[in-house]
């Protein structure tokens, strides 16, 4: 698994690649934002043999929160949004994307079993990931896109699978510029 994701991939490429890995294993695989899919699925990613929609939830939107979100509704991804600037959420609403006015407004929005990433700074982690898990509930996951230190996303994972919710750690980089290529890191060596 390691291989294609120390590589510069496009998004698609990656979702694509995680569909065809995990198919056949149901709707609650456990991989980030990716359900492999059934027909009666409303979130998946492969179904016959084609990429599918999704909705994904995203916390931040500072540069990189921002260009992930509109890379994904150009592919015509439905994001929900919450940053504590409105401005930004405006902005991106703007785009297509649905914007939440509080924390309690954006899960309201996010369908079940709900997709939410984080792209907070490090010291904003726990809290962020406390507020959210008290309105989460058994099959939801929680991605961690920024720099956190792995033995506190470790632990975290623990204690949330205990109450039924996926917690996933993916640094992500790509800088500003990924938008348009669609990257998952920058790894320009």
């Amino acid at each position: 698994m390691a291989a294609w994701y120390e590589k510069q991939i496009s998004q698609d490429a990656a979702i694509a690649h995680i569909a065809k890995r995990f198919r056949g294993m149901g709707e609650n695989l456990g991989a980030a934002a990716v359900h492999v899919a059934t027909e009666a699925s409303p979130r998946g990613i492969f179904i016959e043999g084609r990429i599918a929609k999704m909705q994904l939830g995203m916390i931040d939107l500072g540069r990189m929160g921002a260009s992930m979100v509109s890379r994904l509704l150009q592919g015509g991804h439905e994001c929900v949004v919450f940053d504590s600037n409105p401005d930004s959420v405006k902005d991106l609403a703007n785009k297509g994307a649905t914007g939440a006015v509080s924390l309690d407004d954006f899960m309201a929005r996010l369908k079940p079993p709900r997709a939410v990433w984080l792209m907070v700074p490090a010291a904003a982690v726990e809290v962020t990931v406390h507020d959210l898990t008290g309105q989460m509930q058994q099959g939801d996951t929680v991605i961690d896109g920024g720099n956190s230190y792995y033995v506190d996303d470790i632990r975290r994972a623990k204690e949330l699978k205990a109450k039924g919710i996926r917690y996933v750690d993916v640094g992500t980089s790509g800088g500003v510029w990924g938008i348009e290529r669609g990257l998952l890191s920058d790894d320009r060596r």
